[in-house]
C-alpha cells in the first residue's frame, strides 16, 4: 500500500494488535483497497451452503461445530519448522489453520462469538523441537 498498489490478504492481517493497528492506518492512509480475505469465504460451495442453511432449508440453526484434524505437525527440523513451532512468528496454529473453521461457522450463524473458553496442551512435542511452544491439542466452545 505504501508502494501505491492495492492488497488482498489472507489472514493473518497481523499477529498482534499493534501490528493491525499499523497496517489499518497505513491502508487508511493509502487511499488503496485493502481487502483482508479467509479463504472459506472464496469457496462457491461452501458460500451455497451456507446460503441454504441460513434460508432455513435445514431447520432451525442451534448450533455449529467444526472440527480440524491431523494426523502429524510440519517436520521440525525442515523448511517449515523455523516458524511453525514459533507462535511469535505466525500467531500459533489457531490464527493458523482453525480460524478459518471459526470465521465459516460466524458466517453461517451471521455472528461473532461474545464468550469463549478452551483449554489445550503439549503432548506430541514437549521436548521435540527443543522450545516448542505451540499446543498440539486444543478445544475452544465459543458463545
Amino acid at each position: 500500500m505504501k508502494a501505491g498498489k492495492h492488497v488482498y490478504r489472507e489472514k493473518p492481517i497481523g499477529t498482534t494488535p499493534a501490528q493491525i493497528r499499523e497496517l489499518l492506518k497505513t491502508a487508511k492512509a493509502s487511499k488503496k483497497v485493502f481487502m483482508p480475505e479467509q479463504q472459506l469465504r472464496s469457496m462457491i460451495q461452501l458460500g451455497d451452503a451456507v446460503r441454504r442453511i441460513r434460508e432455513g432449508s435445514i431447520g432451525d440453526l442451534l448450533f455449529v461445530k467444526a472440527q480440524r484434524h491431523a494426523s502429524a505437525d510440519l517436520p521440525y527440523d525442515g523448511a517449515s519448522g523455523d516458524w511453525y513451532y514459533n507462535y511469535q512468528k505466525w500467531g500459533g496454529y489457531l490464527v493458523e489453520l482453525p480460524v478459518r473453521n471459526l470465521d465459516l461457522c460466524n458466517k453461517v450463524i451471521g455472528e461473532h462469538p461474545t464468550r469463549a473458553a478452551g483449554f489445550g496442551g503439549i503432548n506430541m512435542h514437549k521436548d521435540e523441537p527443543k522450545a516448542c511452544v505451540i499446543y498440539d491439542h486444543q478445544s475452544i466452545t465459543y458463545d
